[in-house]
């Protein structure tokens, strides 16, 4: 009787060590909104709707359409994401490569929070699979970056994003 209220207590101890770090383990709400972001942004499944990106960029403005998750964005993130030429960098990749693109792993890790500014900064890693359609060959390849989340009037936005390794993927 006493080693079944031993092994009773044990596992009740288990089970609340369990439960404790499955929710201290599971992403905040800001950080499940960049994984969200990111796996739109870095999917790209059909590379000829970029066609767009054939266009003298020196002489036409940039149409707000063309750009992925546009509503993602705060003010500043979306200026800076344009400024960057961020998003157009693997649409571009994609269409001159006749590749698409798919996120097989995204994972973050909380770097800084600032309670004051509402402002959360994620590093993540992307691993991402290359699809080259005339060749059918495959490429596995990680994007390494920062991406930061603002809270906007309620709502979370994108306030900077940066890609460290972004030409990389580039071989000439």
């Amino acid at each position: 009787m006493k080693r079944n209220k031993k092994l009773l207590f044990l596992a009740i101890i288990v089970l609340i060590g369990v439960l404790v770090s499955s929710i201290l383990l599971k992403p905040s709400k800001e950080e499940r909104y960049a994984q969200e972001y990111l796996k739109e942004f870095y999917n790209i499944s059909d590379y000829e709707l970029c066609s767009y990106l054939t266009a003298d960029k020196s002489s036409s403005s940039i149409n707000d359409d063309s750009i992925k998750s546009i509503n993602y964005f705060t003010e500043n993130g979306y200026d800076q994401f344009v400024s960057c030429q961020i998003y157009d960098f693997y649409e571009e990749y994609a269409y001159k490569n006749k590749c698409t693109l798919s996120v097989k792993s995204i994972s973050t890790n909380q770097e800084k929070y600032d309670p004051d500014e509402g402002l959360w900064k994620f590093s993540f890693i992307a691993e991402i699979e290359l699809h080259y359609s005339e060749t059918d060959q495959t490429e596995m390849i990680e994007q390494h970056g920062i991406i930061a989340i603002l809270s906007e009037n309620g709502e979370k936005k994108i306030d900077s994003i940066v890609i460290a390794n972004q030409n990389e993927i580039i071989e000439e």
